[in-house]
């Protein structure tokens, strides 16, 4: 089964969604933010 998924939103919220994600085993492609200053930040990596 693909598991692939994007995340909607980049902070606090984001990084506790990539947690979860990474334990239910799902590729996390990228995330999705209205913040234009988090562009090309990373997260958990």
């Amino acid at each position: 089964m693909n598991k692939d998924i994007y995340i909607v939103g980049a902070g606090t919220y984001g990084e506790v969604m990539c947690e979860l994600a990474e334990i239910l085993e799902y590729n996390i492609k990228g995330f999705y933010d209205e913040d234009d200053s988090k562009l090309g930040s990373s997260i958990m990596g």
